[in-house]
């Protein structure tokens, strides 16, 4: 097997097959939880990774992400109680970001919230974050506009 990269540094090579490894292999966005427990590498490095990615690779890992969120998504809906038009899921703080960063897209267009309209009846979930999870509650096609907007 021939090279077809020449790397300046063990840091690129080592981005390098991270990314290939979770956007290629495995489909998922890494953690830290997961780049030391199942890789191997320190905390401290594995921080460090994390923060060079979000700026080099920041659309693949947001589209990753957000793809994530709505699997996690789809599924938590379909078991949650609707209580008179609202249902409230748990989910981590991660997609708690990603569920307020659809949420604000779709805000952000007020004329398109009108009857008849893309958005009619729109409005911002509520939600309440914790250290490592997040309760959220907005009305049914609310949910179905993030996820929308999330796939």
């Amino acid at each position: 097997m021939t090279g077809r990269r020449r790397f300046n540094s063990v840091s690129e090579l080592e981005t390098f097959r991270i990314l290939h490894l979770f956007l290629d292999v495995r489909e998922e966005v890494p953690t830290v939880d997961v780049l030391v427990g199942d890789i191997g590498m320190s905390a401290g490095r594995a921080q460090s990774l994390i923060g060079r990615l979000r700026y080099g690779e920041a659309r693949q890992l947001r589209a990753l992400a957000a793809a994530q969120a709505a699997r996690v998504l789809s599924e938590q809906l379909a078991s949650a109680e609707d209580n008179g038009g609202r249902k409230t899921v748990w989910v981590t703080p991660e997609v708690l970001d990603i569920v307020l960063e659809a949420a604000g897209t779709i805000m952000r267009s007020p004329a398109e919230h009108n009857r008849g309209r893309k958005w009619a009846s729109a409005e911002f979930p509520t939600y309440v974050r914790q250290r490592a999870v997040a309760q959220v509650s907005t009305s049914m096609g609310m949910w179905e506009y993030i996820l929308g907007e999330l796939t």
